[in-house]
């Protein structure tokens, strides 16, 4: 049995290969919207996320590296092309929002499809966290999946405050049923 590598590791490096070719993407992405954002507030926004993005591949890579140890499989950083991935359907979804994004340009379109997008990512981390077995390994997705979760509620408060800054602030200041 020596030498021979568990088929739950494997399966393990393709889930985070796939979940690190996709934060790579939303990094990507963000970096973009953040150039053509008009508002100092998007583009901050995007800024930061495609900071915690490249954060989320940092901790994916160490993962990575962890589990290519014990199978010797190659390190993702190091290979000269894209992944080709499983989730095509996944994969075009995303590059067509992305165009769309950019393309159809203006500040809530842009936090709609980035909502969306991370909506999506979100999805299939999910996804891939209930397909591992290693505990460290799913605590990573999880921190991951949780880190998404919020930046989705995040775009959807900016998203709101754009399209009604009035209405947002109500809602925030008399959000409890206290009678006042």
């Amino acid at each position: 049995m020596k030498g021979r590598v568990p088929m739950y590791t494997a399966e393990s490096l393709s889930i985070i290969e796939e979940v690190l070719e996709n934060e790579r993407r939303e990094v990507a992405f963000f970096r973009r919207l953040s150039e053509r954002i008009k508002t100092p507030l998007g583009k901050a926004v995007f800024r930061d996320y495609a900071e915690k993005g490249k954060e989320h591949c940092k901790s994916l890579r160490t993962l990575h590296q962890e589990l290519s140890a014990r199978s010797g499989a190659a390190d993702p950083q190091s290979s000269s092309g894209s992944t080709v991935m499983d989730h095509d359907d996944y994969e075009a979804k995303l590059s067509r929002s992305m165009d769309r994004a950019l393309a159809d340009f203006d500040d809530l379109t842009a936090l709609d499809i980035a909502a969306r997008f991370v909506r999506k990512t979100t999805r299939f981390i999910s996804r891939s966290y209930e397909s591992l077995r290693d505990p460290a390994h799913k605590e990573v997705l999880r921190a991951i999946e949780l880190a998404e979760r919020e930046n989705f509620i995040h775009l959807k408060n900016i998203e709101e405050y754009l399209k009604n800054p009035h209405g947002w602030f109500r809602e925030m200041e008399h959000h409890g049923l206290d009678g006042a």
